[in-house]
């Protein structure tokens, strides 16, 4: 049986020159082609590259609206409206129709929003289907030069680092990592530079599948190394004993002594711990116990990865104790914002209140 995606093929192919440019403008938008249409100078080069014309496309758009097309608002965001592909097997079917022709790849790829690019094409995996339009290795050096605009883009923009490095991670071969590290020879020292918390970072995530492809050196492994172990008591980042990039970033043995470098110095330092984060606590912001949900997680799962060490639970179950203790501490004194501008009433402290508590005091070194 012929699958939907071959049988599109034929059909994509055998549209006219205003059509086909009509349904690229569109993949190549992305979430949706704005309307009314106004093309900018990266479409009118897809426009001119496939012949079409900008009244032929506005035609053609009306046109496939109702079969290949849809028009109105992307799902979750009435901000705009424009043209977006009915179903995704339709959108598939014309990211494989891109796939035959090398040319409109490269058209594709002419496009100047990065962002839109790497959030949909495929450097060769072989195991991303559906919409994602799949570059041949001839293509590899453009698309190399997209994530190197990119990186100088992504600096201070979390949102743009997570498609950078969500492509990095999860829709590269090996054969492309190696060259854009050729390319970028820099780029593995900044991704070492990961902070926490570890669920939320990306950097780790790149790092693992560059090791995969046999691209870390061991002077690149020992800065990971020295990284975690940092992070592991500092913040304290539980986020290595679970994650499973982390299960390939750590050999069994570093994540042994890991462990034990955290029973060791987390009882000592916890004292100071509490302290930063309740320096950096800010009642205009978030209540107590909402402030510290992201500690009482880490510490958690630091339960849970020394299950079966009593001593070292009997640490954790103490810092959890204190935790608990500073978060009532300055709960008696939180007052939440009147979102009304209202002066509201202050908390009264009850007379057993404690005071002034010493953190880990009593805490030996195990």
């Amino acid at each position: 049986m012929t699958r939907p995606s071959d049988f599109l093929r034929e059909v994509y192919d055998g549209l006219d020159p205003d059509e086909k440019t009509a349904l690229a403008l569109t993949y190549q938008a992305g979430e949706c082609l704005p309307s009314p249409l106004d093309l900018d100078s990266a479409q009118h080069d897809v426009l001119n590259r496939l012949g079409g014309t900008t009244a032929g496309v506005g035609r053609a758009l009306h046109t496939l609206t109702g079969t290949f097309l849809r028009h109105g608002s992307p799902p979750g965001n009435d901000t705009i409206t424009g043209w977006s592909f009915r179903h995704p097997t339709l959108q598939e079917g014309f990211a494989a129709f891109l796939a035959t022709d090398l040319n409109l790849i490269q058209i594709f790829l002419s496009g100047q929003n990065w962002r839109t690019i790497l959030s949909r094409i495929d450097c060769d995996t072989g195991n991303q289907a559906g919409t994602l339009l799949r570059v041949p290795p001839s293509l590899y050096p453009r698309v190399i030069e997209i994530l190197r605009i990119a990186d100088q883009g992504t600096r201070t923009d979390w949102l743009g680092q997570r498609i950078w490095h969500g492509f990095l991670a999860s829709r590269c071969c090996d054969e492309f990592l190696t060259l854009y590290i050729q390319a970028e020879p820099t780029a593995i020292d900044r991704l070492t530079r990961f902070g926490s918390f570890l669920n939320v970072v990306d950097e780790p995530q790149v790092l693992a599948r560059l090791q995969q492809a046999h691209l870390i050196q061991p002077v690149h492994h020992q800065r990971i190394l020295e990284r975690v172990t940092e992070l592991a008591v500092e913040s304290p980042d539980a986020g290595w004993t679970w994650l499973p990039e982390w299960e390939v970033l750590l050999a069994d043995a570093e994540r042994e002594q890991l462990l034990s470098h955290v029973k060791q110095q987390l009882p000592s330092r916890f004292d100071q711990i509490l302290q930063d984060w309740l320096n950096d606590y800010n009642p205009d912001k978030t209540d107590p116990q909402t402030y510290f949900d992201e500690l009482e997680i880490e510490l958690n799962n630091y339960q849970k990865a020394f299950a079966d060490d009593t001593d070292a639970i009997s640490v954790i179950e103490y810092a959890l104790e204190k935790m608990n203790e500073a978060i009532w501490a300055i709960d008696v004194e939180y007052v939440p914002q009147d979102p009304h501008g209202e002066a509201p009433h202050s908390h009264s402290t009850p007379e057993d209140a404690p005071h002034e508590r010493s953190l880990f005091d009593d805490i030996d070194d195990d």
